[in-house]
C-alpha cells in the first residue's frame, strides 16, 4: 500500500521451504556417535517494511526498504551421541524443536511500473534467525534472498 508519493507500506508472508542435510561422525569426538547425524530446519515468516522509492525516469524507480521479520523455525535432529559424554554407550536420539522470534531486516531493489497497476521488481533481501536446537554453538543464521515479483499495486 502506497501513501504520499515515494514511499509505502509491504506486509508479505514468506515460505523458504526446508533445509536439511546429513554429516558423518567417525565416533572420534567427544560427543556425536560413529554414524549419521540428519538435521532439517524449516522456516516462514510474515515481514513488515517501510518503503522508499525514488524514481529513475518514467516508469523504473529504485526502492529501499527497513522493517521487521516475525519468523518461525521448526528444527530436526536424528543420529547417535555418547550418552553420558565423552566415552558413554552410543544412544540414538530423535529431537524436534521449534521457536519464532522477530528480527530486523532490509531490502534494496529495481522496479518497472510499465504495466500498472502491477509491479515487476527484482529484489536482494537480507535478516537473520535462529535456529530452535540444544546446541548453543549453532547461534544465528543469516538469509539472504534474491527474487524476481510482481506485485499488484492498490
Amino acid at each position: 500500500m502506497g501513501f504520499l508519493e515515494h514511499f509505502g507500506v509491504e506486509a508479505t508472508y514468506t515460505d523458504l521451504g526446508e533445509a536439511s542435510f546429513a554429516g558423518q561422525s567417525d565416533g572420534s569426538g567427544s560427543l556425536w556417535a560413529a554414524g549419521p547425524q540428519p538435521d532439517s530446519v524449516e522456516l516462514d515468516g510474515f515481514p513488515l517494511h517501510l518503503i522508499a522509492r525514488v524514481p529513475l525516469g518514467l516508469d523504473f524507480s529504485v526502492a529501499g526498504k527497513a522493517g521487521w521479520w516475525q519468523w518461525r523455525a521448526d528444527q530436526r535432529s536424528t543420529g547417535s551421541a555418547h550418552n553420558p559424554p565423552p566415552a558413554g554407550p552410543p544412544a540414538a536420539f530423535d529431537i524436534s524443536n521449534s521457536d519464532d522470534g522477530i528480527k530486523f531486516s532490509w531490502g534494496a531493489g529495481l522496479d518497472y511500473d510499465g504495466f500498472k497497476p502491477v509491479r515487476i521488481s527484482v529484489e536482494y533481501c537480507a535478516s537473520s534467525f535462529e535456529a530452535p536446537t540444544s546446541a548453543p554453538t549453532i547461534g544465528a543464521s543469516d538469509i539472504r534472498s534474491l527474487s524476481l515479483s510482481l506485485k499488484y499495486l492498490f
